[in-house]
């Protein structure tokens, strides 16, 4: 699925060749004009290395050319549905130094996902202050900017108010039809509406009294 939900790459911090965080960084040297943020949201957690891109999807997420890419292990790759704070296993999973051991494969699947987990909530779906850093980053950088806030509507929004919502979209946005601008081309979209797009994201998360439970509920992210 990749865009809209948060789309994290994990290593394992070291495989049978080795440690891996110098082969990221030789393969980002290769690639120096585009692996521009790279580091921006990287995290090692439970000895597990995580990169991703706002606004983007896993390939794009790591920015590495495909020679570069190829001098680095396959990564297991999650999706953060922000909507619903979820995190799954998109794929396979990848940890070379167990693929012999179904027990302890098994086993590191779960830290892994475990440590996945961890990082989402750090980087986008732990409280409003990084959901909302998510969104409006997210939307300013992606090519296909409403299918955030489309997704939000239709995932994040309680159905009651979705046609009020959809109503507020358009106004802002100024269009009678919402679906036919999610398809409109990034080169079609002014930064002047990627801007309004992520304020009215950003302005949705603001009113608890719409949203699904996972976020209206937990008192703790609006103490």
């Amino acid at each position: 699925m990749c865009e809209p939900t948060h789309s994290i790459n994990q290593f394992p911090d070291n495989d049978d060749s080795g440690p891996i965080q110098p082969r990221i960084d030789a393969a980002a040297e290769r690639t120096k004009s585009s692996h521009k943020g790279l580091w921006e949201w990287a995290k090692k957690i439970m000895g597990r290395l995580h990169y991703s891109r706002f606004g983007s999807g896993h390939s794009e997420g790591m920015a590495l050319g495909k020679t570069a890419f190829s001098m680095l292990p396959e990564p297991t790759r999650y999706e953060a549905n922000w909507w619903s704070r979820e995190v799954h296993l998109d794929g396979l999973f990848r940890d070379s130094r167990f693929h012999d051991n179904k027990k302890a494969m098994e086993f590191e699947k779960k830290l892994a996902l475990e440590a996945a987990t961890e990082y989402a909530n750090r980087s986008s779906i732990g409280n409003l202050s990084l959901l909302r850093r998510f969104l409006e980053n997210s939307i300013l950088q992606s090519e296909k900017p409403l299918v955030y806030l489309t997704s939000m509507v239709d995932l994040m929004i309680l159905p009651k108010y979705k046609d009020k919502s959809v109503r507020r979209i358009k106004g802002i946005l100024g269009i009678k039809e919402v679906s036919r601008f999610a398809a409109r081309r990034y080169l079609d979209i002014s930064g002047e509406e990627k801007n309004k797009i992520a304020k009215l994201a950003v302005g949705f998360t603001r009113q608890r009294g719409i949203l699904v439970p996972c976020w209206a509920d937990d008192a703790q992210l609006w103490s």
